[in-house]
């Protein structure tokens, strides 16, 4: 029970610091928030694709960019005093991510009115790991950020039917 309490502790610190990263970059909040919307609109006239289609790939997009601050934290060495720190669970930097994207997700359903589909979490879970896994194993920024293109543009075009 006590190791529960600690992983929970180290789970919700966890959280609030990407929290905080966010709420530091506040353009990165807006575009996340307004993330599906825009490409609605942007492609509306163009294609045919129901407007679920366009949250669920917004959502995996969101998912897979999460890990970035890992990645940045690596490179900057910040990453060596969490790995370091007396972690009960080192999940516990995986379920904080995957907190704050839950919370991105569900948020930006609300703020447009949109129904939140259980595939959207399922997708947020999937897309939050790959990242997180991405992360850890890739050795710089640049590297993970082609992965990411290259897997967000295959969903797109599965999502989207192009």
């Amino acid at each position: 029970m006590r190791d529960i309490k600690q992983i929970n502790q180290e789970s919700l610190n966890l959280s609030l610091r990407w929290v905080k990263h966010l709420w530091r970059r506040p353009l990165t909040l807006v575009l996340s928030l307004a993330q599906p919307l825009l490409w609605y609109w942007l492609w509306q006239r163009y294609h045919t694709a129901a407007p679920w289609r366009f949250f669920m790939w917004a959502t995996f997009s969101h998912g897979i960019h999460s890990a970035l601050p890992l990645v940045f934290d690596r490179e900057f060495g910040f990453w060596d005093r969490i790995w370091v720190a007396p972690l009960v669970s080192r999940s516990s930097i995986w379920i904080s991510l995957l907190g704050v994207n839950w919370m991105l997700t569900c948020l930006t359903c609300v703020w447009l009115g949109y129904q939140l589909l259980p595939l959207m979490m399922w997708l947020t879970w999937l897309a939050t790991s790959l990242s997180v896994g991405l992360a850890l194993w890739l050795p710089s920024h640049t590297s993970f950020l082609a992965s990411v293109w290259l897997i967000n543009a295959f969903v797109m075009l599965i999502l989207l039917d192009f």
